[in-house]
């Protein structure tokens, strides 16, 4: 698959997941828990997928493409850093920054949640776990 489909699909495993995991580890009898889930996977978990999976994903990739060091655990290890940069953006925003030191459970989520979209590009773009090493 090219990459820029995979690109345009990979930021999706994110908001499946989300789902997914509320719908069947949390309780839900609320009647309104299924509607409720479904606006913050779509309005919330989304877009924010998308939208830092093209601010860091697209340049990291193209970084490392240019120094011919493009391959699956550089870019894993980069969108995982991606996700830290991310909650810390979005905690700059929306709370005080000195609850995120606080809460490394948060920290450590969204570096799960980076490298778990940076790992289905590598699936899906055929990205190398490593690069070969020159005698092989």
């Amino acid at each position: 698959m090219k990459k820029s489909y995979a690109a345009l699909i990979a930021p999706i495993i994110l908001p499946a997941l989300f789902f997914t995991g509320k719908m069947v580890f949390f309780d839900h009898s609320d009647p309104g828990y299924f509607r409720k889930t479904t606006f913050e996977t779509l309005a919330g978990i989304l877009p924010f997928s998308y939208l830092f999976s093209f601010i860091f994903g697209i340049p990291i990739l193209f970084v490392l493409s240019k120094i011919n060091k493009l391959n699956g655990t550089a870019f894993m290890l980069s969108g995982a850093l991606g996700g830290i940069i991310t909650i810390g953006i979005i905690y700059s925003y929306t709370s005080n920054f000195s609850s995120l030191k606080e809460s490394g459970f948060l920290v450590a989520i969204s570096a799960v949640a980076g490298l778990t979209v940076s790992l289905f590009f590598c699936i899906l773009s055929k990205i190398p776990m490593r690069t070969p090493l020159r005698g092989e």
